[in-house]
């Protein structure tokens, strides 16, 4: 009785769990086209060039917003991956979560779309 159970356990847990979808060849230039839109909701890693942390575009509460390719990423201020890949440059590999900015929390010109970054690396080439 207790094996019923435990097997819809097995089966349903896997599928559950996703992973980053790597954002490169045509689902990069979807991406870049379509400023985001293309993969909303999706968790994505992304590699960027680290002129693009260079400065930030906003800065409230904590997290700074940068724009690339008209892709927002927001990323907390005192991030010491982000303070690496300033210093040093490089190429950022980013990960984190698409999602559509509010129309009543964004300026004019700001993306519609950004990625909520929970984790930045600095990779070399």
């Amino acid at each position: 009785m207790a094996l019923l159970p435990s097997l819809i356990l097995l089966i349903l847990i896997p599928a559950t769990q996703s992973s980053d979808v790597r954002l490169e060849g045509a689902r990069l230039a979807l991406f870049e086209r379509t400023k985001g839109a293309s993969e909303l909701g999706r968790d994505v890693h992304w590699r960027i060039p680290a002129a693009a942390f260079s400065r930030p575009t906003r800065q409230r509460r904590g997290y700074d917003l940068y724009v690339h390719k008209g892709v927002g990423l927001v990323i907390g201020s005192r991030a010491a991956d982000l303070q690496e890949i300033r210093r040093r440059g490089g190429v950022a590999s980013v990960r984190g979560r698409v999602f559509r900015v509010p129309p009543k929390r964004r300026r004019r010109g700001e993306p519609a779309y950004a990625i909520d970054v929970r984790q930045i690396r600095r990779r070399r080439n």
